[in-house]
């Protein structure tokens, strides 16, 4: 069964002869993990069940709700580390042209939440089960 993941970039400015500027990012493959997670306030390496292989990833989204780190397979010697700000999404696929953030299949995640608040993560992963 083929998944869609689609992410739509926007950019728009207020200088002189600026325009707004759009586009999609479409990216398929077999399989996907979608997390909503809770982290409590001031907790360190809260664990979550989440995995897939990073050779295989073809798109990757996290949003915040709250300042996280996001740890991968171990809280203290991480394979691999994303920082999110709050209400600034992480994104890749790889039609982007850019590295893939991970550099090592995933098995958990360790996710911190230092502030004074609950945050909500949100996870997107597509990737190729058969690969």
């Amino acid at each position: 069964m083929a998944i869609t993941h689609r992410t739509a970039l926007y950019w728009s400015g207020s200088g002189s002869g600026s325009l707004n500027i759009s586009g999609t990012v479409t990216e398929v493959a077999n399989a996907e993990q979608n997390r909503v997670l809770a982290i409590a306030a001031a907790t360190p390496d809260q664990e979550f069940d989440l995995d897939f292989p990073f050779a295989a990833l073809r798109s990757f989204f996290a949003l915040s709700t709250q300042d996280v780190t996001i740890e991968t397979n171990d809280g203290t010697s991480p394979d691999d580390t994303i920082t999110l700000q709050a209400g600034v999404p992480f994104w890749w696929a790889a039609s982007s042209g850019q590295a893939n953030p991970f550099t090592a299949d995933v098995d958990t995640i360790f996710v911190t939440n230092a502030g004074d608040n609950v945050a909500t993560l949100n996870i997107r992963v597509l990737y190729d089960a058969t690969l």
